[in-house]
């Protein structure tokens, strides 16, 4: 979720040697959008969907921006659909989410109560609002207690791009 371009999908597609099921790539800025079908048209098995995540189907205000960030703003003058990770997905078995959706995180996650029964490995940004590095872990672990082990990784000289993993325990973790 958040699929921007298509950046970080290549480099997965290409980290994984093009050995995948199937991706779904969502993307709610329409322009980003564009960009995103226009760069996965020759990466196959890439589904590419236009709408906003949350937590459950609604429209919200959205504040579209000039750089690549537009996010949920009560401001917002656009109106953007948006719909649950539970219904995008329609009963598919996930493996992997990838979140990085500008502060609506929290929300996104609550709406996805079925996707996360199969544990997924989730990679989810925590660095839009400064409750996120405390209350998404805390709400994943409410969610599926036990389930996961949490790591977080920085990856620039400054406040942006911090992400928690969660990644499911082995047997010999419990």
């Amino acid at each position: 979720m958040g699929a921007y371009d298509g950046d970080s999908l290549k480099c997965f597609i290409d980290y994984v040697g093009g050995k995948y099921k199937k991706i779904i790539a969502v993307e709610a800025s329409r322009k980003n959008y564009e960009k995103l079908v226009e760069n996965t048209k020759d990466m196959p098995r890439v589904q590419c969907v236009n709408i906003g995540v949350y937590r459950e189907k609604a429209q919200i205000h959205f504040e579209v921006s000039d750089a690549k960030n537009s996010f949920a703003s009560e401001a917002g003058t656009d109106i953007l659909e948006v719909d649950s990770v539970d219904h995008i997905l329609n009963g598919e078995k996930v493996t992997a989410v990838k979140m990085d959706i500008e502060g609506a995180e929290y929300d996104a996650i609550l709406g996805m109560r079925e996707a996360l029964q199969s544990h997924p490995v989730l990679m989810v940004s925590i660095y839009h609002k400064v409750e996120d590095i405390f209350r998404l872990q805390l709400l994943i672990e409410e969610m599926c207690p036990k389930v996961y082990n949490y790591y977080i990784r920085h990856y620039s000289p400054t406040v942006i791009e911090t992400v928690l993993y969660a990644i499911p325990k082995s047997k010999n973790d419990t």
